[in-house]
Order: C-alpha cells, then structure tokens, then sequence
C-alpha cells in the first residue's frame, strides 16, 4: 500500500479532498483546498492531521520526483544508445569512403589536414578511455598518466585485491 493510498479510516468524502490536495502540487494548502471546493477550512484541516496529509503528501512528491528522475534516466539512456549506433554507422561510412579516396587525387593541404584530425581523434579517444576507465576504478582525476601506467596501475590494483 502507497501512501497515498486510501487509508481505512479515511472516508471516501476525506480521500477525495486529499487527492485534490495532491493535485494541487508543490502550492497545496488546506486552506486553498478548502476555498476552491467551497468547504470548512476546520473540516479540512481536521481530515488533513487525522490522515497525515502533509506526510502522505511529501511521500508521493518524491515518488513521483523519483519516477521522473528513472523516466528521465531510460530517456537519456535510449537517445545515448542511438547516438552510439549512428556514430557507429557514420565511422563505418566514413572509413569506406576513406578507403574509396585516391591519395593521387589528393593535395598535400588534404592529405596534411586529414592527418592532423586523425591525430586529433586519436588523442581525444585515448584521453576520454583513460578518463572513463580511470573513473571505474576511482584513479583521481587530476592524475595525469598514460595509457600503460593506467594499466600497469589497475593490474597491480586487481591482483592486491584493491
């Protein structure tokens, strides 16, 4: 049973004021409640202590934060994935359509600018897999060392048991 749910004291006439006092969200108040539905603040006020409003209240706030936060999360995680698959398929491309170039055809400006950006990816692709891969084994951030230390490191971390 929820919170938020019909109590087995709570009349149905109680429980239909205190689902309209959810709805109203962060700005509820009995005596709002009590002025939009055109009934006795002390009868309001009297169900909202007896039935624990403000507690039951506060329960569904994070419940519905927390379902927000995991729909939010699968969301992010799906478009994370699809960007993973199209990246995939555009490196795919683009490879077949560098392997597809004639170097003949190519000015040393091209061949010049291609190599400085394969460079520039490369690094950059190192660099992010020693941040991630330092990031699962909680190596500080600040620390700068390379591919082979970073692996060295964790090595000797798993076989002390660390």
């Amino acid at each position: 049973m929820s919170a938020w749910d019909k109590l087995p004291t709570e009349s149905a006439r109680a429980y239909d004021m205190f689902c309209k006092y959810l709805t109203m969200g962060v700005d509820r108040s009995t005596r709002k409640l009590a002025q939009e539905h055109s009934k006795s603040i002390a009868l309001i006020q009297k169900w909202s202590r007896v039935h624990k409003w403000q507690d039951r209240a506060a329960k569904y706030d994070d419940h519905i934060h927390q379902k927000a936060f995991k729909e939010n999360q699968d969301a992010l995680m799906e478009m994370y994935n699809r960007n993973i698959d199209a990246a995939g398929i555009m490196t795919e491309k683009s490879i077949e359509a560098l392997k597809a170039l004639n170097p003949e055809d190519m000015t040393p400006r091209d061949i010049t600018a291609m190599l400085s950006k394969a460079i520039e990816i490369e690094g950059s692709a190192r660099e992010n897999i020693i941040t991630e891969l330092a990031r699962h084994v909680g190596v500080d951030d600040n620390k700068n060392i390379s591919l082979a230390e970073f692996i060295s490191l964790t090595y000797k971390e798993k076989r002390a048991g660390v």
